[in-house]
């Protein structure tokens, strides 16, 4: 599924293009927002694909939303929004253009939103990420799912998993988590991955035969970076694609 938030303070233009989408293609699953916060949150929090978004917010201006979505690298690089216009002159407003994709008039054409969403479809790859696989294979290796830790080890194999680039740039990968999580201390987040792997670790010679295991270097302990490299590529592997760092 390519998840699409839609962005818009009109509550019934945003569901109204909510469900047109839905109904258009099976394969979107849409959602709405009617604020600028609301829309900072569910972007993050639903690991929004493509973002429909309006040029006019009450409490954060929508320039505003495009520079914070825009302020790591790898979203920077996910050229994913459509910003729906309310005038023409608005367009000038926006001098971070990086992640918009294109501008469109309001009163809005569904038909054109519909076709300029199956166009960004048509130039990237989409891989839904396999949550309950993932949980799976961390608790084959004595990791406990469910506790602070863990939580923030899946979600670091998440954004690795969708942006393979951040395996290589650790220190990246730790400044989108605080980001994520109101600039949580970088160094706290270090430390909760790593706290995450005390019983992979404690126990690696009972599972020294585990493949994921294998891939480790013998006698060192399984660091954070490491054990991420491997369990990405792994996973990755798992679905017969390349990863490309």
């Amino acid at each position: 599924m390519i998840k699409v938030l839609v962005a818009d303070e009109n509550i019934e233009q945003a569901t109204e293009c909510c469900q047109y989408l839905s109904n258009n293609d099976p394969m979107l699953k849409t959602t709405s927002a009617n604020t600028g916060i609301e829309t900072l949150e569910k972007y993050n929090t639903l690991k929004t694909d493509i973002l429909v978004l309006n040029s006019h917010f009450k409490d954060i201006k929508s320039t505003e939303i495009v520079d914070r979505l825009s302020s790591t690298k790898c979203e920077r690089k996910k050229i994913n929004i459509i910003l729906t216009l309310n005038s023409k002159h608005e367009k000038s407003d926006f001098n971070n253009v990086v992640k918009i994709y294109s501008f469109l008039d309001k009163p809005l054409d569904l038909k054109e939103v519909s076709d300029t969403i199956t166009q960004i479809k048509s130039e990237n790859k989409y891989d839904e990420f396999d949550e309950n696989y993932l949980n799976k294979l961390l608790i084959s290796l004595r990791i406990i799912i469910g506790s602070y830790q863990s939580s923030l080890l899946v979600e670091a194999i998440k954004e690795c998993y969708e942006y393979p680039r951040l395996l290589s740039n650790f220190d990246e990968l730790l400044s989108l988590l605080s980001f994520k999580h109101n600039d949580l201390d970088t160094e706290t987040i270090r430390s909760a991955i790593r706290s995450s792997l005390n019983d992979l670790n404690r126990y690696r010679e009972k599972l020294k035969d585990h493949p994921i295991i294998k891939m480790f270097e013998p006698d060192k302990n399984i660091s954070p970076k490491a054990f991420l490299e491997i369990i990405v590529s792994y996973m990755h592997a798992q679905k017969n694609q390349e990863i490309f760092y």
